[in-house]
């Protein structure tokens, strides 16, 4: 282990007074709901909807699922550098969560191979970037970023959140209505689904979980003493990432803020809506430590509603 580095191996909420970065979340959670109602007249049900169901409800799914789970080691270099580094950092990915995918929609790539471009891009953004960045500024080896393990204590956590993920997504969203409309083969849909869900790990799966739980939520855990805290910093950051593209492109967003939302419906919808869906992926990486099972969990999230756009263009 190199100077300077901390291995986290424990999955408590400790540090210095985490119950106060809590209470500074809901904080601005309720300044911002109060303020979207007052000012924009917003709709109250969605957010409370996702608060009770995302926010509580599977984030106490993720902790009691992994209790009888170990978490794996893990090494955190020089905290306090490596998470200025990536907070900087989240500069130019902001830029792309903004406009880089409606400028490759403009292209000419056709499909699939549009949908292959933006996957190589995301990888190099959220992952090859990054890696080089911590290696050449504190000496991160890559070998202690990607930690797996396909043991049974986390097969079985897993396999029970992705299950929840996709009945969630089956009861609640219009996903599976357009499965069903679709006009597709079960037998086309039943070969397909696996290469969907592939390609899925891949797109969100390893690229959003290994940044902004691997680096990111990890890092400043250290960095605040807090477990908790690392993870109510990496939620709030994780869904104000995508303020500026809700406010310049709402429409590629695919989220309910209107045609010509303003700065608060951007900034609020990101908050009450984005960054809680976020906060039970968060609980599994600090009880797991394991980024084979954030990407598998992630990308069964996705699989529902994405199963149809991704069938039209890869078919």
């Amino acid at each position: 282990m190199e100077a300077g580095a901390t291995t986290i191996s424990t999955t408590r909420a400790g540090g210095s007074r985490p119950v106060f970065f809590v209470l500074g979340y809901l904080a601005i959670y309720c300044a911002l709901l109060f303020s979207m109602r007052r000012f924009e007249g917003f709709d109250l049900s969605e957010p409370l909807l996702v608060l009770a169901l995302m926010g509580f409800g599977f984030t106490a799914l993720a902790w009691l699922v992994t209790r009888n789970s170990t978490p794996l080691p893990f090494v955190v270099a020089k905290a306090g550098r490596e998470s200025a580094l990536l907070l900087v950092y989240t500069v130019p990915l902001v830029v792309y969560l903004t406009w880089g995918r409606k400028v490759l929609a403009l292209s000419t790539i056709p499909e699939p191979r549009q949908s292959v471009v933006i996957l190589l891009i995301k990888l190099l953004l959220f992952v090859a970037i990054p890696v080089a960045i911590l290696g050449l500024a504190s000496g991160c080896r890559w070998r202690d970023l990607f930690v797996f393990d396909g043991s049974r204590r986390h097969v079985w956590p897993a396999l029970g959140m992705s299950l929840a993920m996709i009945a969630f997504q089956c009861v609640l969203g219009t996903g599976l209505s357009g499965i069903r409309h679709s006009g597709s083969r079960w037998s086309t849909l039943a070969v397909a689904a696996p290469f969907l869900y592939l390609f899925l790990l891949l797109e969100v799966g390893l690229v959003e979980e290994f940044f902004f739980r691997v680096l990111v939520q990890s890092r400043l855990a250290v960095w605040l003493k807090s477990e908790l805290g690392g993870l109510v910093c990496m939620s709030l950051l994780f869904g104000l990432a995508h303020a500026p593209g809700l406010y310049y492109q709402p429409a590629a967003m695919q989220e309910a803020v209107g045609a010509h939302p303003s700065w608060l419906m951007a900034i609020g919808y990101s908050v009450v809506i984005t960054s809680v869906a976020g906060f039970f992926l968060g609980v599994l990486w600090m009880r797991t430590r394991n980024l084979l099972l954030l990407m598998a969990v992630h990308a069964a999230g996705d699989l529902v509603p994405n199963f149809v756009p991704m069938l039209k263009n890869w078919i």
